[in-house]
């Protein structure tokens, strides 16, 4: 494994954040349904609409977790994984087990390629390249609550989407152009961090993958998220705004460039 991918593994992972509030446990019982699973299936589609331009021969490597607050549904291309076999579905093979432990109200409102809830002995099973995302209705209602530009379906869709260029960034042997140009935008921002830099670029190539998809794909969140940019609400631990604003710079200088 190269020096590059153990870096920004090192740089995501390593953030320890405080108690939050929404760390608490999910209060009730959620089981996925059929809407969860079909907006899943959906923004993986979607998905390789943009694979070549954004993260090349990416999307069959990558194994996708659906959990709730019961089960993990693991869809994978590879049907030899040592997991109970549910189904197929979508062109994947798709695993199910319990999980056997009660998800924080913060994990049932995001994607994300580190959980809890997929334990270390299930993640010997899975692909490298993984990623685990809670059901939509979960994920919605609470990001409503939030206020969030992720609160609708359209953000649930691009936020796959972004997950996805996470993976293809951890796991390249050498930097792509962008990546090297969000880490240079970044570094001519006056940001006060408080996450490690290397977090702040990753987040920054994967909103720009987010951004430029969106623009083909989701246009009502494509706008969300210049407005998102435009405003100066506090950063997060993992440095999602500063990212967010970095990849709207190389967004637009990009724009500039063919106009």
């Amino acid at each position: 494994m190269s020096l590059l991918i153990i870096g920004s593994l090192v740089a995501v992972m390593a953030v320890a954040a405080p108690k939050r509030s929404d760390d608490s446990p999910y209060q009730g019982e959620y089981i996925a349904g059929a809407n969860d699973f079909k907006l899943l299936e959906r923004g993986m589609r979607q998905a390789r609409k943009v694979e070549e331009m954004l993260f090349p021969s990416l999307l069959d490597r990558v194994d996708v977790v659906l959990y709730d607050t019961k089960y993990l549904y693991v869809y994978s291309r590879d049907a030899g994984h040592a997991l109970p076999k549910w189904r197929r579905r979508a062109g994947y093979q798709v695993y199910r087990l319990e999980h056997g432990r009660r998800p924080s109200e913060r994990e049932m409102a995001r994607c994300s390629g580190g959980t809890d809830v997929v334990d270390r002995e299930i993640r010997k099973q899975l692909s490298e390249e993984y990623f685990a995302c809670a059901p939509w209705g979960t994920f919605g209602a609470i990001q409503k609550k939030r206020r969030s530009v992720y609160q609708f379906e359209q953000g649930y869709l691009a936020t796959i989407i972004h997950e996805f260029a996470h993976q293809f960034e951890f796991w390249q042997p050498q930097r792509t152009v962008e990546m090297a140009e969000i880490r240079r935008i970044l570094s001519g921002m006056k940001l006060k961090l408080k996450a490690d830099p290397e977090s702040a670029a990753g987040e920054g190539f994967a909103s720009w993958c987010e951004l430029e998809a969106s623009k083909k794909l989701y246009a009502e969140h494509f706008r969300r998220m210049l407005s998102e940019a435009a405003g100066d609400k506090p950063d997060d631990l993992y440095a999602h705004g500063a990212g967010l604003k970095a990849a709207v710079a190389l967004f637009k200088a990009r724009r500039s460039k063919r106009s």
